[in-house]
């Protein structure tokens, strides 16, 4: 190249500046998004641990329902032998007062 070419070339502007400010400015914008992504991927991850947690918990929960619920029957049928129980004393003692008054 000639002296005096390579001067010219020199002074004169890059014609892809402005390609690469616009470069520059993708680049820039995909850092602030490639940021955004791993902060909703932590909270992503947060999120399905808590849902996790969640799911045992109501498992869990389900299970002593299922227990006392079958507590519950139980006792019911026992209870409801308690009940006819009293009912019989109480009608027994009953029908003893009403004898009783009458033989007086």
């Amino acid at each position: 190249m000639p002296a005096g070419t390579a001067g010219a070339a020199m002074t004169a502007p890059c014609r892809y500046e402005t390609d690469i400010g616009l470069l520059k400015a993708a680049i820039g914008e995909i850092k602030d998004s490639l940021a955004h992504l791993t902060e909703l991927i932590t909270s992503s991850a947060v999120l399905e641990e808590q849902v996790i947690q969640f799911r045992k918990r109501l498992g869990t929960l389900e299970a002593r329902l299922h227990e006392v619920e079958l507590e519950i029957a139980h006792n019911q049928g026992s209870s409801r032998w308690v009940e006819r129980v009293i009912w019989g004393v109480i009608t027994l003692a009953l029908a003893g007062l009403l004898v009783t008054a009458k033989q007086q």
